[in-house]
């Protein structure tokens, strides 16, 4: 019973609540201690790295730090109750318990997530020179690719209409203003480690900075490179993906009542997907296919979680008259 309280994500009450009461009892023991260790020794790696990146960069980690505090101070509270002479209902002690288990559970992973990124800035910092170098030599390499990249542009013009070359028309343009954001950010990273130590912060800030434009940058340009064959891919896919959203739309319909706001603000998204599909299917292929595929893809995850929402509904439901008719 302990072991699969650990087991499942602490954010999933639902899950939790359908463990029985001793193996809850039993994790909820062992959770406390560990978010009141975790609680201590991450009071230490605050402090160290507000010394090392200053208090700016440390914001996320100081409020997963306060929030922890007050998981845990709450968490007492809860075992107070538990153990006081006052004797709470089975369903209460459940109650008690998963919200205990998730709330410390939560507080605990957001804890180590924050830790985990100080560690990786740490490696950043270190290994910051080298980096610097690597993303001035990707940047020349992808500014040697722009007027190639021109030139493929105005071949695919004579091939296919405007309106089909749309997602990729203005690439060259937006590559070169990524390409130079990344320039000026690697500077100001180089002038960050040249500070002494402890006002080093910025560097990590620019370097992250420079690697996501010139990945904005090599993505952009590549997009370019393969774009004769994702149109011609998405011309010959086109009718089967529409055929797959209608089915979608469907099926949604008759999960309408149960799926809420979410399910049906999804479905009229893909059928207003579908509608520009059907509209622009041969001026401008790839952008319909696109906006097809993702507008049908959060419509199945958002149809799935009602399908599973229903049947959760319906297992706490037996589970209730099962507690009711053993009481």
């Amino acid at each position: 019973g302990a072991r699969a309280a650990a087991d499942t994500d602490p954010a999933d009450t639902d899950a939790l609540s359908a463990l029985p009461l001793e193996g809850l009892e039993l994790h909820a023991q062992k959770i406390l201690v560990e978010t009141d260790n975790a609680v201590r020794s991450s009071h230490e790696a605050l402090e160290l790295a507000r010394g090392e990146f200053g208090d700016a960069a440390v914001q996320p980690f100081d409020h997963a730090y306060r929030q922890a505090q007050s998981a845990l101070a709450s968490a007492f509270e809860i075992r107070q109750r538990l153990d006081d002479a006052i004797p709470e209902t089975p369903q209460q002690q459940r109650d008690m318990l998963v919200q205990l288990i998730s709330s410390c559970g939560r507080a605990d992973r957001e804890l180590d997530a924050q830790v985990e990124a100080f560690d990786r800035m740490r490696d950043l910092l270190l290994d910051a020179p080298a980096r610097l170098d690597a993303l001035t030599q990707r940047a020349i390499a992808l500014r040697a690719r722009l007027p190639e990249a021109e030139a493929t542009l105005a071949n695919l013009r004579t091939e296919f209409p405007a309106g089909a070359l749309a997602p990729i028309t203005d690439n060259v343009a937006l590559a070169q203003d990524e390409i130079e954001f990344a320039e000026k950010s690697v500077d100001q990273g180089r002038t960050a480690v040249a500070r002494p130590g402890g006002e080093q912060g910025d560097a990590v800030r620019a370097i992250r900075e420079a690697e996501g434009a010139l990945g904005h940058a090599a993505t952009m340009l590549d997009a370019i490179d393969h774009a004769a064959d994702d149109i011609r891919r998405a011309i010959a896919t086109l009718p089967a993906a529409m055929a797959d959203a209608e089915q979608g739309i469907a099926d949604a319909g008759q999960l309408a009542d149960a799926g809420g706001a979410e399910l049906a603000e999804a479905r009229r998204a893909a059928q207003e997907a579908l509608d520009h599909a059907r509209a622009a299917m041969n001026t401008d292929p790839l952008g319909s296919f696109t906006r097809v595929v993702e507008a049908d893809a959060r419509l199945d995850a958002l149809r799935a979680r009602t399908r599973q929402a229903q049947e959760q509904a319906q297992r706490s439901r037996q589970r209730l008259e099962q507690d009711l008719t053993a009481a």
